[in-house]
């Protein structure tokens, strides 16, 4: 895995891995963010972005958030597509049910 790929994971991991006030909206946000990061900025494949969002899913500590994690994983290729024709953030939450 890429350097970059490593601390953003990292950094995701340290923001929610203690905090349990954080809301749903703001957990989807952040994932939608780091999807959109990876296949704009870093060019990343589908499979690439997929492997991301497994590892920050698989090491989420706190319960509900990693099955919210992995129902965000398992709408990838929607939140992908989606992205592509201009949806933000925000919006793409609201139409998965977390903002």
């Amino acid at each position: 895995m890429y350097k970059t790929q490593l601390f953003i994971i990292f950094s995701f991991m340290c923001s929610y891995s203690i905090a349990s006030n954080n809301t749903s909206c703001k957990l989807c946000t952040d994932i939608v963010d780091i999807i959109n990061s990876e296949l704009h900025l870093a060019n990343s494949t589908i499979n690439i972005i997929e492997e991301v969002v497994y590892t920050i899913c698989n090491n989420m500590i706190i319960p509900i958030k990693k099955h919210e994690c992995l129902f965000i994983l398992d709408n990838l290729q929607n939140i992908v597509n989606w992205l592509l024709n201009g949806l933000s953030p925000n919006d793409i939450c609201t139409k998965i049910g977390f903002c």
